[in-house]
């Protein structure tokens, strides 16, 4: 275990390239970065169920068989340790981590996705209310 406090771009992609997890312990996040580099360079990013982390790492099921990430069930150092635990667990069954492991590297991140998201809501919410204002005529 180390500790660097700085901003070094080029360590933090070796890191991502040699690790197998990564621990993202956030209690608030907006959005988060870290495990979405996490995932494309292959390390299963361990999460807090918190903001962008909730949007972005979709819980491994206990099959291994979907998902993308392990996701803690709470914001606490206990829910965090369980959540580890589980990564111990699925490092043990190859098969499913190379699941977990291809299925995060291959998450689409980008804004393309995203925007497709919003713009279905968009209409959505556009014909439901054409919707009502037809059911006021």
């Amino acid at each position: 275990v180390a500790v660097r406090i700085a901003f070094d771009g080029n360590l933090a992609r070796r890191v991502y390239g040699a690790a197998d997890f990564l621990a993202v312990p956030s209690r608030f996040e907006p959005c988060g970065l870290t495990q979405m580099y996490a995932m494309r360079y292959g390390a299963i990013p361990v999460v807090t169920p918190v903001g962008g982390l909730r949007d972005t790492v979709d819980a491994v099921d206990a099959s291994g068989t979907k998902g993308t990430g392990l996701v803690a069930r709470g914001r606490t150092a206990h829910d965090l340790f369980l959540a580890c635990e589980n990564a111990l667990t699925l490092y043990a069954h190859k098969d499913a981590l190379a699941g977990v492991v291809t299925r995060a590297m291959s998450r689409d991140s980008s804004w393309t996705r995203a925007a497709a998201a919003h713009l279905a809501l968009y209409a959505s919410i556009a014909a439901e209310h054409k919707a009502l204002a037809n059911s006021r005529l």
